[in-house]
């Protein structure tokens, strides 16, 4: 378990909270009010740690009797974990612990049209940063995505992560749960619940820490006579490093 029940989180019952007005729960109470209600979106702090999480979202426009290949949602899926593994016990030295959900819908019609499309969360449990450290890392986590066969199964011209699922405020939807209208409930597929509780996590997590600022340049003073002419000030400043540029002598 990676995840402290008695600790508590912040969630909305419907995703476009305009109000900004959350509710407050243990993850064991939440963990009943989203089988009860199907209705929950966590809430991803903006000010401390939260564990990594990611978002595969894919929606193809299909013709009303064409097959559904179920086998592609687990193919996707290892392949994720596979990359998220390899890249963070080098980097970390720590074997992640997943929790995964899925929602999927083999035929949905939007507008008359047929589309098949899914929603895949994966959560690493006991590996945690900073939300604002995860959105400046899904790029990269992108770059090492197309190192793998996915483009077996997504196509190659689509980021194989959502890349806007970081930003202030984000809400994401839990297990058990739909969005408003739908009937495509997040199913949890890897893990316990708590474990897939993305703001909640146990003492035994590994933070990945934000790199140092680097320093800002020192300020030099540079002496110029008023009786320097233009060409003179030009080396000077170009002496003391203050920009980029050479004067020929």
């Amino acid at each position: 378990m990676f995840s402290n029940n008695k600790m508590t989180l912040q969630f909305s019952p419907v995703l476009k909270n305009k109000k900004g007005i959350y509710k407050t729960c243990t993850v064991a109470e939440y963990e009943n009010i989203c089988k009860k209600t199907k209705a929950g979106f966590e809430l991803i702090p903006d000010d401390k740690p939260v564990k990594l999480y990611f978002d595969i979202d894919y929606k193809t426009l299909i013709s009303a009797d064409e097959e559904y290949y179920p086998e592609t949602i687990p193919e996707i899926i290892r392949i994720a974990k596979e990359k998220i593994t390899e890249v963070l016990k080098t980097d970390t030295d720590v074997v992640p612990q997943f929790a995964v959900k899925t929602a999927c819908s083999p035929n949905y019609v939007i507008d008359g049209e047929h589309y098949w499309c899914y929603s895949i969360h994966i959560i690493v449990a006991n590996i945690t940063a900073m939300k604002r450290l995860q959105d400046k890392m899904i790029d990269k986590w992108n770059e090492k995505m197309r190192e793998t066969d996915y483009v077996d199964y997504l196509p190659q011209n689509k980021p194989f992560f959502d890349t806007q699922i970081y930003d202030k405020n984000r809400k994401l939807r839990s297990a058990y749960c739909n969005k408003e209208g739908q009937d495509r409930p997040m199913i949890l597929v890897e893990g316990s619940f708590a474990d897939s509780v993305i703001s909640v996590y146990g003492d035994d997590a590994v933070e990945i820490p934000e790199p140092e600022p680097e320093p800002e340049p020192e300020l030099q003073n540079v002496v110029v006579s008023l009786d320097d002419n233009r060409y003179d000030i030009i080396k000077k400043c170009c002496d003391h490093h203050l920009f980029d540029a050479k004067v020929d002598t």
